[in-house]
């Protein structure tokens, strides 16, 4: 192209300019301009940001309405999250994450209200597996992590036999039930066996089927007593299993030749103690009576496969048997032989509620506690295998219930201690209280006389029960000696908190919430108080409102005293008074951290207390009165406990008649004056 024709635009560079001519009128028309145009392939314009950043906690307070759920998905527990802001202020509008490794939570990303609270439901999910769920809580930079337990899911054993030979079979199948009672399918389960005897599983691993089922089969091997184990889900089940014969071929049986480890009997009577073996010879030794020949040991010869000494008691109590093989003295067995009286017309029995106070059950959630019945004749010896029938002596007719109606008590070598009965009384809806002061657990002996055959009630215990468990208060104690933190800055003061129900119960297992707040301050110098103001911050809401400014005036008709810890932490001398106007610096005095801190939540133990370390600077010490809150909330009520007092130093750092004190003056001298 010449040189005449090189400025003359493009045919496309004319059409683009068009085109754009075009759309920078209707954008003009519309309220735009020609600027705004953005073709394909140029940068253009960068859109401006919009929203606003998230806002963060700088303290994030964790609480639960319950500390477990139920496996099986239907049970929840509410997390109440409380966002604070670096001054312990309330936080709205504080954006919250949540993350759970299992279970399903409400929500995971959350906003605080205008009380600076989000509420999240967690439910254990599809996951039936006991277990501690940690949920971690986020915001910005802060993470907390809380936890609740998933309970309630159980495995129960079966077995078509108690003992086996060495070289047999016999099934046995495991059923898993989740915390609501529903059996749960496809879940795997482990069996095991130990102890002196061994048996093999075919297979030992196993899927339930559609009915919560597993199924395996037990192969016995060495003679001796074995404990099966089912395992699933984070619980487990065991049974006892004996295996006759084995490589060992040295075990002790009944009289129909079966395998035993334990066995009970009655004082003064003969008892035929066998051992299935080869050997030609055994020693038999025990712990308590004596043998045919008078002695505590006796050697026989072996017959027919048995060797067979006779044992009797005077006494009551538990005989450890040993047997020996004279053929070869490093087999040995042994077994138990329970001596227990006999049950008669003079036996008695005696029942107590574990825990005496139980919450009403509501819906899925049954609350439940455990009755023990002990069994004794009339010299208090425990007896075994004595039957135990209960029954509700009154009722307040919410549904509450007692299973079973009767039970054996125990002969000491199962989970049950000798001579104890036990039963299940589940709660009803209704509370006592409303219609009588508690509902009453009886257990009852019958005894049917061989001569006449007439049975009679022969004793019979009660127990009181209140369906509940409503916290009726909170104490707060401090301990009277007092610690210091390693570098010797703060000192740590240890407390504790009790709560009780309405009738003077302990309340266990129960979250309580603390607070910690300055209420006055105080001028002085050498450990002792000159005078003393009320804290600026009225409402405790972290501003400094013009009304608060210089704490409260003097009136001489409301002066107020407080202790302080002036010579001794143990010695409280009444001075300080509510002075004049205090201080005027545009700044709250003093600042909510002169309280030092505490927990957020403790929860307490079986006592229904939880012992916790309040900490505060040395420096605060005896210039600062605080008021400590414990809240705790229980089945919707709310009870809350306060205690004023002014923080105390130790007698080290304030010497009792000593001349020096090794606490600074008090912050607050130079500003007031």
């Amino acid at each position: 192209m010449s040189k005449a024709f090189s400025n003359i635009p493009s045919r496309q560079t004319m059409i683009r300019a068009i085109i754009i001519g075009a759309l920078g009128t209707a954008l003009t028309a519309c309220g735009g301009s020609a600027g705004d145009i953005q073709m394909p392939g140029s940068s253009g314009p960068t859109p401006a940001p919009t929203g606003t950043a998230a806002i963060s906690a700088a303290k994030l307070n964790l609480s639960w309405d319950k500390t477990s759920v139920k496996s099986g998905g239907k049970d929840k527990a509410t997390l109440t999250i409380t966002a604070l802001d670096k001054s312990n202020g309330i936080l709205a509008g504080a954006t919250v994450l949540l993350s759970s490794s299992s279970g399903i939570l409400s929500a995971t990303v959350v906003t605080t209200d205008a009380k600076g609270q989000a509420i999240v439901t967690y439910t254990s999910g599809s996951d039936v597996t006991n277990r501690t769920e940690n949920i971690t809580v986020t915001s910005g930079t802060l993470s907390n992590t809380t936890a609740v337990k998933v309970i309630g899911t159980t495995v129960s054993l079966t077995s078509n036999n108690t003992s086996i030979t060495s070289g047999g079979t016999s099934p046995l199948s495991a059923t898993i039930k989740d915390g609501e009672g529903n059996v749960v399918p496809d879940v795997d389960v482990v069996f095991s066996a130990s102890g002196t005897g061994s048996i093999t599983f075919s297979p030992t691993s196993a899927k339930t089927d559609s009915n919560g089922v597993a199924t395996t089969t037990a192969t016995g091997g060495a003679g001796g007593t074995a404990t099966v184990v089912a395992t699933s889900s984070g619980t487990s089940k065991t049974a006892a299993m004996s295996i006759a014969g084995g490589s060992n071929n040295f075990s002790f049986v009944d009289q129909n030749g079966n395998p035993i480890s334990s066995t009970v009997t009655n004082p003064n009577v003969n008892n035929s103690i066998q051992v299935a073996t080869n050997a030609s010879k055994v020693t038999f030794v025990t712990t308590l009576g004596t043998f045919g020949n008078g002695l505590a040991t006796q050697t026989v010869n072996t017959n027919a496969g048995k060797a067979i000494a006779v044992l009797n008691s005077t006494g009551i109590g538990t005989a450890t048997i040993q047997a020996t093989s004279e053929d070869n003295k490093a087999i040995t067995s042994s077994m138990q032989l329970i001596v227990s009286p006999a049950f008669s017309s003079t036996s008695k029995v005696v029942i107590q509620a574990s825990p005496a106070v139980v919450a009403p059950s509501t819906g899925s959630q049954k609350n439940t506690i455990t009755l023990k019945a002990k069994v004794t004749d009339s010299n208090g010896k425990p007896i075994a295998n004595a039957p135990v029938y209960f029954t509700l002596g009154n009722s307040v007719g919410g549904g509450e219930t007692i299973s079973p109606p009767s039970a054996l008590t125990g002969d000491g070598t199962g989970s049950l201690p000798l001579g104890e009965a036990q039963a299940t009384f589940t709660s009803g809806s209704t509370s006592t209280g409303q219609t009588t002061a508690s509902v009453t657990a009886v257990a009852n002996l019958y005894y049917l006389d061989p001569v006449t055959n007439i049975q009679s009630n022969i004793s019979n215990s009660s127990a009181s029960i209140v369906i509940g468990g409503t916290a009726g208060s909170i104490s707060i104690g401090e301990s009277s000696v007092i610690g210091s933190t390693t570098d010797n800055v703060a000192y740590e003061l240890p407390m504790s908190v009790i709560v009780a129900d309405s009738n003077g119960n302990p309340m266990a297992n129960t979250p309580v919430s603390l607070s910690v707040w300055p209420v006055y301050y105080s001028t002085g110098s050498g450990c002792a108080v000159s005078a003393t103001y009320k804290s600026e911050d009225a409402n405790e809401n972290l501003v400094l409102e013009p009304s608060e400014e210089g704490g409260l005036t003097y009136n001489p008709s409301t002066i107020q005293y407080y202790p302080v810890t002036v010579v001794n932490s143990l010695t409280f001398d009444v001075i300080g008074v509510i002075a004049n106007k205090g201080i005027v610096n545009g700044k709250l005095t003093p600042i909510n951290s002169a309280a030092g801190a505490v927990p957020t939540t403790v929860t307490t133990d079986s006592s229904g207390r939880a012992a916790f370390k309040y900490t505060y600077l040395k420096s605060d010490s005896i210039w600062t009165v605080v008021r400590m809150r414990a809240t705790t909330n229980v089945q919707g009520t709310e009870t809350t406990a306060e205690k004023i007092f002014r923080l105390r130093a130790s007698e080290a750092d304030a010497p009792k008649g000593g001349t020096t004190c090794y606490i600074s003056n008090s912050p607050y001298n130079a500003v007031i004056n």
